[in-house]
């Protein structure tokens, strides 16, 4: 589930990327909508921090590479 999650806030922040660099050469970017943006792309790493801290010990097995199946 993690790592889905790494992938989707990869994906996003991607998205976010793109999406700013086709409105920059299409309009006038505000600072209001700066923010709006910066906001939201905080948030799907929020998400995976707050997840992983609720279960940072099988986040330090898998970066550890644990033989263990649950690993």
């Amino acid at each position: 589930m993690l790592t889905a999650m790494g992938g989707a806030a990869l994906a996003h922040g991607a998205t976010a990327v793109y999406d700013a660099s086709l409105a920059v050469g299409e309009r006038e970017v505000r600072p209001t909508e700066q923010h709006v943006h910066s906001f939201m792309v905080v948030l799907p790493r929020s998400a995976l921090a707050f997840t992983a801290r609720l279960h940072a010990d099988q986040v330090r097995k898998t970066l550890r590479g644990g033989l263990d199946p649950q690993d």
